[in-house]
């Protein structure tokens, strides 16, 4: 599973870097393992996955200014 979610959150954000952040690696581990192994569509579905009881409760916040 962690190497489908960096696949996936890699296609959906594009940048080796946050990916690589956000997964605990180096870019150059996120460039050699996981890039282009998944479709920006795919990884768009990927993370809308969700059950049909959530769906329906999910709101945004509204955006604060940085302090």
């Amino acid at each position: 599973m962690p190497h489908t979610a960096i696949s996936m959150y890699l296609a959906k954000h594009k940048h080796e870097g946050e990916a690589a952040s956000w997964a605990g690696n180096s870019p150059n581990v996120i460039h050699r393992h996981y890039k282009g192994l998944v479709k920006e569509a795919d990884a768009n579905e990927y993370w809308n996955i969700l059950p049909a009881t959530v769906k329906s409760a999910i709101e945004k916040l509204p955006a604060q200014a940085a302090a």
